[in-house]
């Protein structure tokens, strides 16, 4: 029993938010369910239990998925893990509607927005699969519900400026410097994309003409997600949030 708790405490470490569902429909449960209809056709080995493991993402973050999920299942004869994959913008919306129905997956990854609502409305199972264990992730990490653990936060990720090469060379502008002692400031990142920027006719921002309504080519893009327009806020001597987070 103990090995077995380990395993699946390893499995869960792949998702970026854990949630394993604890909802209960009154709803009659379809011959069916909107799950069912998405879980792949394969050969379990005898005396294994199924898990579902859901995500979203692209194909390219599929394929590294189910390869873990190989390599886990490889490793121990108890459970066998399958992968179903949403779209991100249908992700929340589908598994509420699998909620109703009564089938949600078993375990998988949860937008930070919603996690905690969920877990009040009693969609995940406030269960600590690393209670007692001296390598449990950190409190920065863990997503709790009136104390209760509900989640694991374990995909850090670093945001990067990339720029497209021929768009600057077409511009005849220099690439963005490599070197934090050349760094742009502020007004002068806004200026090179003021540049790249263009409609139709060729004009720029600030040209006689300027069709703002037919622009064909913007010369920078920053992602509207919260926790990327942090990044942007500090980096402009300010801030998103509050220091005590509010």
């Amino acid at each position: 029993m103990k090995k077995a708790y380990k395993l699946i405490a390893l499995l869960f470490m792949l998702v970026m938010l854990l949630g394993i569902a604890a909802c209960e429909s009154t709803q009659d449960t379809p011959e069916e369910s909107l799950l069912e209809e998405l879980i792949p056709e394969e050969t379990i080995p005898d005396g294994r239990i199924r898990l579902i493991f859901s995500l979203w993402g692209g194909s390219a973050e599929m394929e590294t998925t189910q390869a873990a999920l190989d390599v886990f299942n490889a490793s121990q004869e108890k459970i066998w893990v399958t992968a179903v994959q949403f779209a991100n913008e249908e992700y929340a919306d589908s598994l509420l509607a699998m909620a109703e129905e009564g089938k949600m997956p078993d375990a998988g990854m949860v937008n930070e927005r919603t996690a905690i609502g969920w877990a009040r409305d009693g969609l995940l199972l406030t269960y600590d699969i690393y209670a007692g264990q001296p390598n449990r992730p950190k409190d920065g990490i863990t997503f709790r519900d009136s104390g209760q653990t509900v989640a694991y936060s374990v995909a850090s990720e670093v945001l990067a400026l990339w720029f497209n090469k021929e768009m600057f060379d077409e511009a005849d502008i220099d690439y963005p410097p490599d070197k934090i002692e050349d760094a742009w400031s502020w007004d002068e990142f806004v200026e090179v994309a003021r540049k790249l920027t263009f409609d139709a006719n060729g004009n720029n921002p600030g040209d006689a003409g300027f069709d703002k309504d037919n622009i064909v080519q913007y010369g920078a893009y920053v992602n509207q997600w919260a926790w990327q327009l942090e990044v942007w806020a500090l980096s402009n001597g300010g801030r998103w949030y509050s220091q005590y987070g509010t």
